[in-house]
């Protein structure tokens, strides 16, 4: 599992705020990821300006995308 936090959604504070939520939601939800499934997790600019609680439903949302999705079709971001 890896979490992409760029320079465009804020300073290293905020960078690394984004990645402790992330971490955070994702864990939640790790039953629900299948065993041996690679995840990459990419935070948009607007990351930073979500709660929590928001962070877990845009996750929620493309979980419920990659449910849908083999194994070999493109990447599924949130929208």
């Amino acid at each position: 599992m890896a979490f992409v936090v760029g320079k465009q959604v804020g300073d290293a504070v905020t960078r690394n705020t984004v990645k402790r939520r992330l971490r955070g939601v994702v864990a939640a939800r790790l039953a629900d990821i299948p065993g041996g499934t690679d995840l990459v997790l990419r935070a948009l600019p607007a990351s930073a300006r979500k709660s929590s609680a928001e962070l877990g439903s845009d996750v929620d949302k493309a979980f419920g995308r990659l449910s849908g999705a083999s194994a070999s079709s493109t990447p599924v971001a949130p929208s």
